[in-house]
């Protein structure tokens, strides 16, 4: 499987310190690709065009001529044709004088006055029928075929935009918990050198024990919660990766990274369409459409059982039924008329008509859905962006509270517990500017998805 992968050598930090080793990066273009190949409901989606193709190449057929092959071999117990001159002539008696002279004839010189026929036989025959006219059937079934391709790759965008959506949840969760894991890891050596200067001011009696203990566990929690965070990050992108069937072994899960960022600097005015318009260019919307005239062409196939049928055709045949092996030929004409059925074809005429005003509801109502769908995105859009500016403008004041505490700190100005609150706030701000970049992308794209209609 073809892989669009960045493989980038981690240099060595340091002399002292061994070969780490490579980093796949991932794009989400490549998730997205591997799981339209290897995604079972794309694979399906995918078979399904294919039988619609084989179905609509079958419906071809019904334009030429139906050609049969038949091979009959009998033998009857008596003669199916057995008459003589009797037969012919009758039972007067002019012609009981004559049937009686021919027949003495016959048994003085050994001869059978009767004829016997069809005792036993052989017959090879092959015909040819072309429909001419069928009520237009055949036309109109092509049509529908011809629909049912068109609808089956409607329906594979719609399977494949499903996956997607599926791959792109997966994928950024995996990233929100890799940038998550980097801020705990930023956090690590901070809360870790205050630990240090705590306990040299415990020493000098500086502080009390108990505010030593309390940042010592404090640092505990976070080493905890690194090795919880891990593990959420390996089985995050197993997830992901059995989900688009990219192979992996588990040891190498730490090496595989996702490289997209999630952060987008445009607002959801650069993105807005007007939601009729997105409404129309929808798959689902076309699908619809795709239903009532799929609809109004079994109408069309319905009102063709009550027409006047009309073909041609030819046959040949090489039998012995009666004596000896002979070849015959004939050419027919065949018009058939369904008299007995009109009243029920009438019937079943108001039913399709029935279906396709049902059809037709459906998609007046269901437009109705699409346009609503499209305008709740661009409220969900606008929201997860409003969020996103007030989580990342917490996330900077709570940074520069930091920076600005840490000064203070270095000159004696506070506590190390106050430092050490404020590196908190600082981290919990930063992963939920985190979530709401996760968040807004998720929107957008899911926007974009239904503009790409």
């Amino acid at each position: 499987m073809k892989k669009t992968i960045i493989t980038v050598l981690v240099l060595v930090m340091g002399t002292l310190l061994p070969a780490q080793a490579q980093t796949e990066y991932l794009l989400i273009e490549d998730c997205i690709e591997l799981a339209r190949s290897n995604e079972a409901n794309a694979r399906n989606a995918e078979l399904d065009v294919r039988s619609a193709i084989e179905q609509r190449k079958e419906a071809r057929w019904e334009f030429g001529p139906k050609i049969n092959a038949t091979g009959v071999g009998f033998v009857a117990a008596n003669p199916m044709i057995y008459y003589g001159l009797r037969d012919i002539l009758g039972t007067g008696d002019n012609a009981m004088n004559i049937v009686n002279a021919v027949e003495d004839y016959c048994r003085e010189s050994g001869i059978d006055p009767y004829f016997k026929g069809l005792e036993n036989g052989i017959g090879l025959s092959i015909t040819a029928l072309q429909p001419i006219f069928a009520g237009g059937r055949i036309v109109n079934g092509n049509k529908l075929a011809d629909l049912g391709v068109s609808a089956a790759l409607l329906q594979k965008e719609v399977k494949l935009q499903s996956s997607e959506a599926d791959v792109e949840e997966k994928y950024w969760q995996v990233v929100s918990l890799q940038e998550k894991k980097k801020t705990l890891e930023e956090s690590l050596p901070i809360v870790e050198r205050l630990c240090a200067d705590a306990r040299n001011a415990a020493e000098s009696g500086l502080i009390t024990t108990a505010d030593f203990l309390e940042l010592e566990q404090t640092l505990r929690d976070l080493k905890a919660k690194q090795s919880k965070l891990k593990g959420g990050l390996r089985l995050a992108k197993m997830d992901l990766f059995n989900l688009v069937g990219y192979e992996y072994r588990i040891l190498q899960l730490d090496s595989i990274e996702l490289a997209s960022s999630p952060l987008l600097d445009y607002s959801p005015d650069y993105y807005y369409m007007e939601p009729e318009e997105m409404a129309q260019g929808m798959a689902e919307s076309r699908l619809l459409e795709m239903q009532v005239e799929a609809k109004i062409l079994q109408k069309k196939m319905t009102l063709g059982e009550s027409l006047p049928q009309l073909a041609i055709g030819a046959g040949a045949s090489y039998s012995n039924y009666v004596n000896e092996f002979k070849p015959n030929a004939m050419a027919f004409v065949m018009l058939q008329i369904p008299i007995s059925d009109w009243g029920k074809q009438a019937h079943k005429l108001r039913r399709a008509e029935n279906d396709v005003q049902k059809a037709r509801n459906d998609k007046e109502y269901l437009d109705k859905q699409l346009i609503l769908k499209a305008q709740a995105l661009w409220v969900q859009m606008s929201s997860a962006w409003d969020e996103l500016e007030v989580l990342m403008e917490n996330s900077r004041e709570a940074r520069e509270t930091y920076e600005r505490l840490s000064l203070e700190h270095g000159a004696g100005l506070n506590d190390t517990p106050t430092l050490l609150q404020a590196q908190i706030n600082a981290r919990q701000a930063k992963d939920a500017a985190i979530d709401a970049q996760i968040a807004y992308r998720s929107a957008v794209d899911a926007y974009l998805r239904v503009c790409r209609d």
